[in-house]
C-alpha cells in the first residue's frame, strides 16, 4: 500500500523531499532517433495504443510542456482526448522569439502560458485572453543554468 500512496502522490513527494517538481518526459521517436522524415515532414511515429497511453500520462500531469519548432510543425493540440478526465493540463510553450502564431490550435482552449526571452508588451497583450499569459525574461549574454 506504500508503494502506490507513493505513485499517486509521486508530485507532491518530490516537492517536499528533493525540493524540485517530478517531471516525466515523453518523446516519440523512430527507432533512428528521428521524429519526422528525412525531408522534414511530420508523421504519426506511435500506434493508436501508445498514443492512449500517452493521453492517459498527460491526464495525470499538471502541465505539458512544449517548444516552438513542435508547435510550427505540428501544431498540437496539447490536451487529454484519447481517455476521460475531469481537468486538462496547463500547455507550457518555450517560445524564446515569441513566435507563437495566434492562430495555433493550443490557444483554441485550456490553459497556456508561453515563456519567451524577450518582452514585448504588444505582444502580450495580442496572445492575453482568458487562460493565456505570456512571460518574458530577460536575455542574458553566456548566462549559464545551473
Amino acid at each position: 500500500m506504500r508503494n502506490e500512496a507513493h505513485a499517486l502522490n509521486i508530485g507532491f513527494v518530490a516537492r517536499m523531499s528533493r525540493g524540485r517538481p517530478w517531471v516525466r518526459m515523453k518523446i516519440a521517436a523512430s527507432l533512428d532517433g528521428r521524429t519526422a522524415l528525412a525531408n522534414g515532414q511530420s508523421q504519426w511515429i506511435t500506434g493508436p495504443e501508445a498514443r492512449r497511453d500517452g493521453h492517459v500520462w498527460r491526464a495525470r500531469a499538471c502541465a505539458v510542456l512544449t517548444g516552438i519548432g513542435t508547435v510550427r510543425d505540428d501544431d498540437p493540440q496539447l490536451n487529454v482526448r484519447e481517455v476521460e478526465t475531469t481537468r486538462q493540463p496547463l500547455k507550457v510553450v518555450v517560445d524564446s522569439r515569441l513566435q507563437l502564431p495566434l492562430s495555433a490550435k493550443l490557444l483554441q482552449s485550456g490553459k497556456v502560458l508561453v515563456a519567451g526571452a524577450i518582452e514585448d508588451q504588444g505582444w502580450h497583450r495580442r496572445l492575453a485572453r482568458p487562460g493565456r499569459r505570456g512571460v518574458g525574461t530577460p536575455r542574458t549574454r553566456g548566462a549559464r543554468w545551473n
